[in-house]
């Protein structure tokens, strides 16, 4: 039976809905551009939908705002890049938003199985600051029933090195799912080629060595491994150093990181496996390559 559910990519919007609840005040109107501005409510540019049974249909409504004075009036919405044919929409009977108004675009998937399922949503408006916007459609699904354990799921097997936005360097970015029913523990990240790839400065990484205040112990001045950053450093004793805690990876969702070049990779075309170790018991060890050009 389809059920509506409410995206844990939910962000604050800019200022609050004309008919919500909210204490804070909305900038007067002559603080917003004259243009229309279109505004969603998915961080990153994703709409994330939770883990789903197969059968199952729920649904998430894409939000837009309109940010600026003159309405904005949206021409076309679809979606696209749905290799599986897992998504679909309820186009709104009204595609004019009126400044400080928002629309809504149901957007339900239904599960076909086990795995993770990808799309695009794309919104063509009159908007000054994004006349063509595509947000990204990720839903992981189950089979009949969520398995009582771990279960790691890579977004993609293979990932570039490229240019990514927020950040100053270039990186391929993984993501890990876990679609079973019990946390999914990370216990190590490795990778075969640490001449020309390192991971990302400030990563989270498994089975470090630490020292007894949560501190990476790094394997020489220039290890470019990353830190421990939120995990606890497990030690036998307060009086003995040991190595960082796993990665924990709730049900349904899933973990991010950076893969990047080292200051002294070679210039050419390069690839590297990444191993992750984990609890999974059929998949003990995931592998995903990880390419570029330097």
């Amino acid at each position: 039976m389809a059920r509506r559910a409410v995206s844990f990519f939910m962000t604050a919007l800019a200022f609050g809905l004309v008919g919500c609840n909210d204490d804070t005040p909305a900038p007067a109107i002559d603080e917003l551009p004259q243009l229309p501005q279109i505004l969603p409510n998915a961080q990153e540019g994703v709409i994330g939908f939770p883990l789903t049974l197969q059968g199952d249909s729920p649904t998430l409504d894409a939000v837009f705002v309109n940010g600026g004075m003159d309405d904005l009036v949206i021409s076309n919405a679809a979606i696209s890049n749905d290799s599986h044919g897992v998504f679909s929409m309820t186009m709104p009977q009204s595609l004019t938003v009126e400044s400080r108004h928002a629309i809504g675009f149901p957007v339900t998937f239904t599960s076909p199985g086990r795995g993770i399922y990808i799309g695009d949503l794309v919104v063509t408006s009159n908007a000054a600051n994004f006349p063509s916007l595509t947000l990204q459609l990720v839903a992981p699904g189950a089979g009949l029933r969520i398995p009582d354990v771990a279960d790691i799921e890579p977004f993609e097997t293979t990932v570039q090195v490229q240019a990514v936005a927020g950040l100053e360097v270039p990186a391929a970015m993984v993501r890990l799912y876990n679609l079973g029913g019990s946390s999914l523990e990370i216990t190590g990240y490795t990778l075969s080629d640490t001449t020309n790839f390192r991971f990302l400065k400030g990563t989270a990484l498994p089975s470090t060595a630490c020292n007894i205040l949560g501190a990476c112990v790094p394997a020489s001045p220039t290890d470019k491994r990353g830190c421990c950053g939120v995990l606890q450093c497990v030690t036998e004793s307060p009086a003995v150093d040991g190595v960082c805690s796993p990665v924990i990876v709730a049900r349904g969702r899933f973990v991010l990181l950076g893969v990047t070049w080292t200051d002294t990779a070679a210039a050419g075309a390069h690839t590297t496996d990444l191993a992750i170790a984990s609890n999974d018991p059929d998949q003990s060890v995931l592998t995903v390559s990880v390419t570029g050009t330097r």
